[in-house]
């Protein structure tokens, strides 16, 4: 006769063997241990040294293509430009040898703010003031009033010769006064060439325009003792001509840097430039 129970529960197969292995997972047989963290690596009796960069110093191995990373303009310390609130242009090495600039005026004509004066030196007033510089200093505007002129942040009436320039750090605004000195309008720092002690370099640079200018640029960086002492040389023979007939810039010129690092907290360099025009 039929059962009165009711119908035994089936489960399903699938079901079993997942319990199956919950099960066998759990059981002590089945459990797994982690395996012991190994001991730290042994250091070497030799401990690495940190170098400590000088605040007071700006180098252009930091800069990546056309994006300066640090400057001095700002605030008289090596400070980052995204912290910056000066109105800063800075013209790296790669910009400028891109854009083919040779000479101070070149490169301005891409500074925001920056212009080439060219006149107005004999006007009375307080927009058209006098340049009293030497007639072989570049007179620009630096938002419309004259621009001053400085290398590596000391005061000059030098000329830059581009083939010891590094970058170039343009500041608008009073805030040229942090150095000592600039105009009301801003200040243009070129920062020169300085002997490297990581590594060894030697480049030679040709050009030649539809002018018939000739140009020749040497540079040299040599590491006497890695890390301690190296000596840079940078020269030029040229030949400019211009559009207008009859006028011409004639350079020759060497300029000789040496770094040298004491210890960890004492560095010195040293820069002696000479050039006919």
């Amino acid at each position: 006769p039929p059962s009165s129970s009711p119908n035994p529960m089936r489960i399903h197969p699938a079901l079993t063997r997942a319990l199956a292995v919950v099960l066998t997972a759990g059981s002590p047989s089945g459990a797994q241990t982690l395996p012991a963290t190994p001991p730290p690596a042994a250091r070497g009796t030799r401990e690495e040294q940190v170098v400590a960069l000088s605040p007071f110093t700006v180098s252009s191995a930091g800069d990546e293509g056309y994006r300066a990373q640090n400057t001095l303009a700002g605030s008289r310390l090596n400070s980052s430009l995204n912290d910056t609130p000066g109105v800063l242009d800075v013209l790296t090495k790669d910009f400028l040898d891109d854009i083919g600039a040779i000479n101070l005026e070149q490169a301005l004509a891409f500074s925001a703010n920056f212009e080439v004066d060219n006149g107005d030196f004999d006007s009375q007033g307080v927009i058209n003031t006098i340049f009293a510089g030497p007639a072989a200093t570049p007179a620009f505007r630096t938002r419309g009033l004259v621009g001053s002129l400085a290398r590596n942040y000391l005061e000059t009436d030098f000329r830059p010769g581009f083939y010891t320039i590094e970058r170039i750090d343009n500041a608008s605004g009073p805030n040229s006064v942090l150095f000592g000195l600039g105009s009301a309008g801003g200040v243009a720092n070129v920062s020169t060439k300085a002997a490297r002690l990581n590594r060894n370099a030697y480049g030679v640079d040709f050009l030649t325009d539809g002018f018939g200018s000739r140009q020749v640029a040497l540079d040299l960086n040599q590491v006497l003792r890695p890390g301690r002492l190296g000596v840079r040389v940078n020269a030029i023979s040229s030949r400019l001509n211009r559009y207008r007939a009859h006028f011409s810039d004639n350079i020759d010129g060497v300029q000789l840097a040496s770094t040298w690092r004491a210890d960890q907290h004492t560095e010195g360099s040293v820069e002696y430039e000479k050039a006919d025009r």
